[in-house]
């Protein structure tokens, strides 16, 4: 175990090639955080609290729409080497924050230049107090995607617990990448170790954080039915998801509180690598898919 941890420690350092934004500052009803001439904000566009992201940079921008914000003063923004040498921008928009633990949940958009609008989002969970997800790994940027989940103890020595789980992927300019060089890492909540510095970087990082040989999801591997997917609608608390399974059609809500069968999660159905809540990637319309079921009975769309 002991050289596991210490084969982790490189990943407690920021990489270099991310780079943070200032913390966000509030104009009337805008925030905005900025980096040498680049520019994101949120701004209020209906009395109803909808709105939009204007990001600028040079003479180029892009927009895109956003739904009332929950918490938008804490708005971070990162500008980093996507996988394939591509540059980008990544977005994150604190949505909201739980009651109990006081879970941040963030969406996170990633936004490749030259694109006019984000390519794909995801939720993160609790980012940590040095908006520090990002990490190197043999050269290349890693993003770890966390989340709290009730789980079993891996050594059985212990009952279930509440463990912030993190699972390493490199950022594409359509998608994220599992990067299966690394393995899933978990932390039990034993005591808060959310105000260690480092984020979850370093938390992960940590000789109390454990390597996981099975997901801690449980989903397995990929199974089930073959199906297309034939439409995607748009976000809102999640969104759905159709497909085509032989000559019927089956509409899934991706988003994780949803409850019941037609809540749904994504996975990569090549590496068995679970994909963070709410994740949509570029391009779903027309790829092919298998479905399968969650341990707590939610469905389970593994990406072929």
């Amino acid at each position: 175990m002991r050289a596991l941890v210490l084969a982790l420690v490189p990943l407690a350092v920021a990489a270099q090639t991310v780079l943070p934004f200032s913390e966000a500052t509030q104009e009337r009803q805008d925030y905005c955080v900025a980096r040498a001439s680049e520019r994101v904000c949120w701004r209020t566009v209906g009395d109803d609290g909808r709105g939009r992201f204007d990001g600028h940079r040079g003479g180029q921008s892009v927009t895109w729409d956003a739904e009332p914000p929950g918490a938008y003063a804490a708005l971070r923004a990162f500008r980093l080497d996507l996988d394939g040498g591509r540059s980008g921008l990544v977005v994150a928009a604190r949505e909201a924050i739980s009651n109990g633990l006081g879970v941040e949940y963030w969406t996170m958009f990633v936004v490749p230049d030259g694109a006019s609008e984000p390519a794909y989002q995801f939720t993160a969970e609790d980012l940590g107090p040095d908006s520090a997800p990002f990490a190197t790994w043999n050269g290349k940027t890693v993003f770890w995607a966390t989340e709290w989940q009730t789980a079993d103890d891996p050594s059985g020595r212990r009952g279930p617990g509440t463990y912030l789980v993190g699972r390493p992927f490199r950022l594409g300019p359509t998608g994220l990448i599992p990067a299966t060089t690394l393995p899933v890492r978990t932390r039990r909540m034993l005591s808060d170790f959310r105000r260690e510095s480092g984020g979850p970087v370093a938390w992960l990082a940590s000789r109390r954080a454990e390597t996981r040989r099975v997901d801690p999801f449980g989903a397995g591997r990929a199974g089930g039915e073959r199906a297309e997917i034939v439409e995607v609608g748009e976000v809102a608390d999640g969104y759905p998801l159709t497909v085509r399974v032989g000559g019927r059609r089956r509409t899934f809500q991706v988003d994780p509180w949803a409850g019941g069968d037609t809540a749904a999660r994504l996975a990569d159905g090549a590496t068995g690598r679970v994909f963070p809540p709410e994740y949509r990637p570029a391009g779903l319309v027309g790829r092919s898919v298998r479905l399968g079921t969650g341990p707590d009975g939610s469905s389970v769309i593994w990406l072929d």
